[in-house]
């Protein structure tokens, strides 16, 4: 994993990020994407970075959301641009068409689990509940089940460790804070 790119991508085109200058792999993941776990992400690198029984052939990883896009896809260094061509960028069917592109080049693919992204003022709403719905009640994980429970897609691939329950110490002070300087967030409720 030490010579893996990652991308952050700020816009819906990835394209301009071609994984064929990167090797083993590359990960583009969505910067709207606050609730993908660390396991995934590395699960996802070196799944790209694996060859299947000593053939050169690596599989892709992708991680749809909730709305039918996705936020993360990692890809393996010999994919060209052309798994992006094709793609219905800002619909509901973003990641069927992502995974149909990139199997169309010979790419087997495997998902991850359904995550939630936000695109909308309602999802940072969302989230900013559940962060303070964990800061009031102190948790700090403590359960190996999501809260979707055994919804076959909320659970991660064989290989990867269950997801914990959502953690306060997992997120980012900064985003906290903005959204509790924004009114985003009231302590108080």
């Amino acid at each position: 994993l030490e010579q893996t790119r990652t991308i952050l991508h700020t816009s819906s085109r990835y394209s301009d990020a071609a994984p064929s200058d990167f090797a083993p792999s590359v990960a583009f993941v969505g910067m709207d994407a606050p609730e993908l776990p660390l396991s995934e992400i590395s699960y996802a690198l070196e799944l790209a970075s694996r060859r299947e029984h000593h053939e050169c052939k690596r599989k892709a990883y992708l991680n749809p959301s909730h709305d039918g896009g996705y936020g993360m896809l990692c890809l393996p260094y010999h994919a060209k641009t052309a798994v992006f061509e094709g793609v219905r960028w800002s619909d509901p069917l973003t990641a069927v068409s992502q995974i149909k592109a990139v199997t169309d080049c010979g790419i087997d693919v495997e998902l991850g689990s359904l995550m939630r992204d936000i695109d909308e003022v309602e999802d940072l709403l969302e989230f900013a509940d559940r962060l303070s719905v964990l800061r009031r009640s102190g948790s700090e994980g403590g359960g190996d089940k999501v809260a979707d429970g055994d919804d076959v897609l909320s659970r991660p691939p064989r290989g990867v460790a269950p997801r914990q329950a959502l953690q306060i110490s997992s997120y980012c002070k900064h985003s906290w804070m903005a959204m509790k300087e924004l009114g985003i967030i009231d302590e108080d409720r």
